[in-house]
């Protein structure tokens, strides 16, 4: 039986590895090397599939979850959208050289950044805005530390990722788009029968508190606090994956609460039964990451479109619902709801990772700039005159364009 079936294996060898059958010149010595051949054409074939950067991935993104960190969600998200949609996915870990990772790089420079379409789908239109350098970075340093771990777990000689940075000179990103204090008006002014009310109070704690969706959705009664010191207690937020996790800033913050925030918050409290989400989908059910509560059209198949809430108020397309965030930092930023806030205030209150994100939002507001010139003028305090011609300087000679007569 033990002939019999080295034979076989010796005749399987042979097919796998050609030279096998010159190399083993009797069969008591076909054993090692039978086993070694066999070792080898794995090696070259089917262990190869398990050890792409793929499966790499999977392996180590189950060990960044067994450690509690607070970024997995965001991690398994920007794996899952760009390194596993590019090439270097499929490609052998050890056989990744730093050209391969720049040629990524490159790539990642160019690809569209993902928009909501009418659908409530998020597309990655050609031609629209790329990725953000900063997702640039995010997603590149994910891809190195995935390489560091997988070097030192053998499965590579070196981080091939170490040294290559996102690749400078893509165009730069259009302005972030934002509601202006006229649009907010008529939005939260929509009769009921446009936009019910429940909805119109959602919208309002949105746009003043500048929660992120996420935030909003996993936010709940006990941390509303409603006394003469009203503010949020940012703990929690929804992830992709549709369970709660830390707000991506990895720690809870304190989110004061301004005017129609407040008493839109009062209102539902007297309104609602008694729930545990603020804002809860049909049945008390957690809404998902995704949901915008109406905002946007929804395709209904073969039944055609339904129009979103934002459509229903008249507001351009290209408003999402992350605007309403964008809104309140424009907002605090410029004064529209009071005193200007600080860069720093507003960094805390967003909880933005650095002031550095927070300066983003600080638009070129074309009227308020008009009307500061306008009332500058209307003051006196800009002096508009034209100063005198000077006369020639003896002896300075030349007579070029624009001399004095008889200069020169």
């Amino acid at each position: 039986g033990h002939t019999a079936a080295l034979l076989a294996g010796t005749a399987l060898a042979a097919q796998l590895h050609p030279p096998l059958t010159s190399v083993c010149p009797s069969t008591a010595q076909a054993g090692p090397a039978l086993l070694q051949a066999l070792r080898a054409a794995l090696e070259s074939s089917t262990y190869r599939s398990a050890r792409t950067l793929r499966a790499w991935g999977e392996v180590w993104l189950k060990r960044r979850a067994a450690r509690g960190l607070s970024s997995y969600s965001d991690d398994v998200s920007r794996w899952a959208q760009h390194v596993l949609a590019s090439k270097l996915a499929e490609r052998e870990v050890k056989g990744i050289q730093p050209r391969d990772v720049a040629a990524f790089a490159r790539w990642l420079s160019t690809r569209p950044k993902a928009v909501q379409g009418r659908g409530g789908t998020w597309e990655r239109p050609e031609g629209g805005d790329t990725l953000s350098r900063q997702t640039q970075q995010h997603v590149l340093k994910l891809l190195q530390l995935a390489l560091a771990e997988a070097a030192i777990e053998g499965w590579c000689a070196s981080n091939a990722a170490a040294d290559v940075r996102p690749v400078h000179g893509q165009a730069a990103a259009r302005e972030r788009r934002h509601l202006n204090p006229a649009q907010i008006d008529g939005l939260l002014e929509q009769p009921d029968e446009v936009i019910p009310w429940e909805v119109r109070q959602l919208y309002a704690v949105a746009i003043y508190s500048g929660l992120r969706p996420g935030e909003l959705w996993a936010l709940r009664w006990q941390d509303v606090h409603l006394d003469e010191r009203p503010r949020l207690r940012v703990r929690a937020a929804v992830k992709k994956t549709g369970e709660e996790g830390a707000p991506k800033s990895g720690k809870a913050r304190t989110v004061p609460l301004l005017g129609p925030a407040l008493a839109a918050l009062r209102a539902l409290r007297s309104a609602q039964r008694p729930a545990t989400l603020v804002f809860p989908f049909a049945l008390g059910r957690q809404r998902r990451t995704g949901d915008d509560a109406g905002w946007a059209d929804r395709s209904r198949g073969g039944k055609g479109i339904t129009e979103g809430y934002r459509r229903k108020a008249g507001l351009p397309d290209d408003l999402d619902f992350y605007a309403m965030r964008h809104t309140c930092a424009t907002a605090l930023l410029h004064g529209w709801w009071g005193r200007r806030w600080s860069i720093a205030e507003v960094r805390a209150w967003l909880g933005h990772s650095s002031v550095v994100v927070t300066q983003r939002y600080l638009h070129e507001d074309e009227a308020a700039l008009l009307d500061a010139a306008t009332e500058a003028l209307e003051g006196g305090a800009v002096m508009i005159h034209t100063p005198p011609p000077q006369p020639p300087q003896p002896g300075a000679g030349g007579g070029g364009p624009g001399a004095p007569a008889g200069a020169g």
